[in-house]
Order: structure tokens, then sequence, then C-alpha cells
């Protein structure tokens, strides 16, 4: 846990020293948890695919003959040949665009890899519920942070850092918004389905005075679970970040769809109808709504016309290095050549991380993310069907915050983020992961 929190206020490992920090942290976690093999068939193709994953983009930085790079990858050639000084190609280079960005991103991919290896071990053991408090505060005190940068007037983190990009716009401790967007979203299904859970196994019954009622409601570790749920939707709002509007409406519509059926529907929509109103009347509190207004007004006069423009040029990329991609991490470096329309702003990325993930790697990269998605899919579609889980409710939260990523993916890169990565990895694990001795109280957990 400490690594999350870690993971968060190291402004989400954008830099590299950060991620380089974050890894090393999971590697030497990963050395005393020593997590074992999957059991089933699926999770072990996960493993697999994983593990290719990690290669693959090792493979990308081994230095091979041009001529061997010719075959492969000749627009590899073609790129240093139009953006050297002279012209000339060496007799020997990696197939990456720029090392240096593939070795951060390597370092990324670690960390959320070997998170979920940890994580999925040691919640075989417990400890979910103590994760999820945890993760809670660490929400608290990010939104406080990102209020308080806000309501300074502030583009430096923490008061002192000056975000290198000089087009950043952090909120919080993260220098893109729409990367703060994505840790919320994780963040905030996985609160959302702790609380369910502890509601959903230690429910009060029909003789409990109001008093013990209200008691049982208010107990510490609720209202910090619906504190965090109430302010990481204002800071959503507060963010203006459409792509994490739009995942976080679908997410909602997904755990309203899926959510297990109990006899006493009122009793079981409260507490979310109650969050849900709490929300709102802090979002319409705190929230700049000018300025989302003139967000969505902006969607709706302009569209999809830039991500367009950028989709058209990552698709360039694409044909030219079907097999290999360009190396991961390295999408910027391409743009600087493949970027057609108006160059008043420099696209870094593609804003569609599956698109991203094709231009960087091409069919060497795809197909192993295809085989982890699918894996992972499979699995989770498998053990969601059981409903005498008494992990549903914390299961549903963790799909639903991976369902919310997914669908922002469509137009952003958050899971590039180390932070991003290693939470997601957590939402996996708790989605998958096979408790030794199931309990149905979280008071053993």
């Amino acid at each position: 846990m400490v690594l999350l929190v870690a993971a968060t206020a190291l402004f989400g490992g954008v830099y590299s020293w950060a991620a380089a920090g974050l890894a090393a942290g999971c590697a030497a976690l990963a050395g005393w948890v020593r997590p074992g093999a999957a059991d089933a068939a699926p999770l072990r193709t996960l493993d697999r695919a994983l593990v290719a994953l990690l290669a693959v983009v090792l493979v990308q930085l081994i230095p091979l003959p041009a001529s061997f790079v010719s075959i492969v990858s000749p627009a590899r050639l073609a790129f240093v040949r139009q953006t050297s000084i002279t012209g000339e190609v060496p007799a020997v280079l990696s197939l990456t665009l720029d090392p240096g960005a593939t070795v951060h991103a390597w370092l990324a991919l670690f960390c959320g890899c070997a998170t979920f290896w940890i994580a999925r071990t040691i919640f075989a053991r417990g400890g979910i519920r103590m994760v999820c408090t945890a993760l809670a505060w660490t929400a608290v005190a990010f939104v406080i942070v990102a209020f308080a940068q806000s309501g300074a007037h502030s583009s430096l983190v923490y008061g002192f850092w000056r975000p290198q990009d000089a087009g950043a716009r952090p909120l919080g401790p993260f220098i893109n918004r729409n990367h703060a967007g994505t840790w919320t979203l994780l963040v905030l299904f996985l609160v959302f389905g702790c609380l369910q859970w502890r509601r959903a196994v230690s429910s009060p019954s029909r003789g409990w005075s109001w008093r013990a009622r209200l008691a049982h409601a208010l107990d510490g570790r609720s209202l910090v679970l619906v504190l965090s749920i109430c302010l990481l939707v204002v800071s959503v709002a507060a963010g203006a970040s459409r792509s994490t509007m739009l995942a976080l409406a679908c997410g909602a519509g997904y755990v309203a769809l899926a959510a297990p059926r109990q006899d006493e529907v009122r009793r079981s929509s409260l507490w979310p109808g109650a969050i849900a109103l709490a929300a709102a009347f802090g979002v319409i509190a705190y929230a700049d709504l000018d300025r989302l207004l003139s967000r969505l007004d902006e969607t709706r006069q302009l569209g999809l016309a830039h991500r367009v423009a950028i989709w058209r040029d990552s698709l360039g990329i694409i044909g030219d290095f079907p097999l290999t991609g360009t190396g991961a991490g390295t999408f910027s470096n391409a743009m600087r050549l493949y970027q057609t329309n108006d160059r008043t702003y420099f696209w870094n990325e593609a804003h569609n991380h599956y698109l991203q993930v094709a231009a960087e790697g091409g069919l060497l990269l795809a197909v192993p993310v295809l085989a982890a998605l699918s894996a992972l899919t499979a699995a989770a579609v498998r053990i969601l069907r059981k409903s005498d889980d008494p992990l549903r409710w914390m299961r549903l939260g963790a799909s639903a915050s991976l369902l919310a990523v997914a669908v922002q993916s469509c137009w952003e890169t958050g899971l590039t983020l180390p932070a991003s990565g290693m939470l997601a990895g957590v939402a996996a694990a708790i989605l998958i992961h096979n408790p030794r001795h199931p309990a149905h109280a979280p008071a053993g957990d």
C-alpha cells in the first residue's frame, strides 16, 4: 500500500526517476512476497501474456544490425534518414526510436504487472479491506491537495514543483488532469465496491433500534469510504475531463445493471442514492460550473475534430510500423515527423490507448495485449457469475473500475502512468484472486 501512495505522490510516476524508484520498490516487495503461479488456465494464460509483454518491450531495446532492422521495420531506417542531420544510418540500432522513453515505458509496465502478481498473492490471504480503506484516505488527501491548488490558482504541483511540460495543467499531484481522472476512476469504484461489500455482509438485523442502526451506519470506516467517494466525484467535475465524466457514467451504469438483486430494494439503494445526492450538491457548491459547461459546449461545437486528426496521423504510424512499432513510449517522437495537421499544438499522445499500443508496439505488442485482455475477461466473467461469492460486491467494484478505464482509454492514455497501472493491477487482482479461506464478513479480512 505504501507503494501505491508513493506512486500517487510522485507525480503519478510520470518522470523517469519516479518510475525507476517505484519499479525498485515493486521488485523488492516481489522478492519478499514471492508471488506464485496461477492455478486456473485463464490466469496462467494471463501470466504468460504479461511476461510476454515485458519481454517484447525489452526486445525493442536490443541493438540489432541495420540489415535485419530493414527487413522487420524498414520505416525505422527511413525515420533515421529523415530526422538525422547527416541522413546516415548506423550499422547497429534498436527497433525503438528513443531507448530512454522505452526504458521508462518498460518500468511503468513492470510496476503494473508486478503489483498485480503481488496483490493477487497477498489478497489470497486477506487484506482487501485494509487496502481499500487506505486508498480512501489517500483519495481524501489527493482531493484536498487538488482543491488547495485550484483555490490558489497555481500551476505548481504541491505549490513549488513546476512541471517540465510547458502546457501542463496539474490536478493534485498529477501533471495531466486526464491522467488524474484515470486514477480517480479506479479508486472511486474500488472504494464504492468496498462500501457495498461491508453493507452486504454486516447489515443490521430487523430487531435493531434506530439508534443502533444509526451507529452502525456511521462507523468510522464507512464514513471515510463515503467521504472519499463524494470528494472523488467532485474532483471529476472540478477537473472538467470529458473522457473521465463519460467513463464515470458508463461505470455507474454498469454497476446499476450488474448489481446483485436483493429483496429489500429500497434499503439496498439508500446508500448509493444518498451518496449520489451528496456528490451532486458538492459539484454544485465547489466545481467551476462555467468552465465545465464551456467544456461541454466545446464538445458540442467541435465534436471529435481534434481527436480524429490525431487518430488519422496515428494510423499513418501504424501503417509504416505494422510489425514492431516505433517502440514503447515513443509516440511523441514519431509525431515529430508524422503530425500532418496544424502544428500550433504538438500531439505527444494518441488520445486513444488502443491506437497508441498499436503504433508503439505493432503486432509484436498487440498480440500479447489482446491475449492478456482476453484471459482477464474470461476469468472475470467466470468468477462474477458466482452468485454465492462473498466478495461479489468487491469484485463488482473492481470490474467497474477497469471497465470505466477501458472506456476512458478510447480518448486518453492514463494507464501509461505507473500510479494508474499499479492501481489497475490491484483492481485486477481483487477481481480474479482466489481466497484461501473465504469469509462472509469483512471483519475477518
